[in-house]
């Protein structure tokens, strides 16, 4: 009787042994993969920083201005209507 408690000890000992082993494995692929996110988010933070940037400058009123008479918009000049008497009865 003993010996088939000790043999189903051992047993449940070494099962518990490969799932310890089997979680600090996974645990250490996660810690490696969080590693390569973290990293990937900073360059990801970095790149959203400088295209704010760019849209800042591009958004100003002297380069609107100068793409605008780049692709041949006038200077804002007015020309106002005298109004016609058509419609008086």
């Amino acid at each position: 009787m003993n010996k088939k408690i000790n043999i189903a000890l051992g047993i449940i000992f070494l099962f518990m042994v490969g799932v310890r082993i089997y979680v600090i494995d996974s645990v250490s692929t996660a810690g490696e993969e969080l590693a390569s996110l973290n990293i990937e988010l900073k360059n990801l933070e970095q790149d959203n920083e400088n295209l704010n940037v760019e849209l800042l400058s591009l958004s100003s009123l002297n380069v609107i201005e100068a793409k605008a008479a780049e692709l041949g918009y006038a200077n804002n000049t007015f020309e106002f209507l005298e109004p016609q008497n058509l419609a008086l009865r």
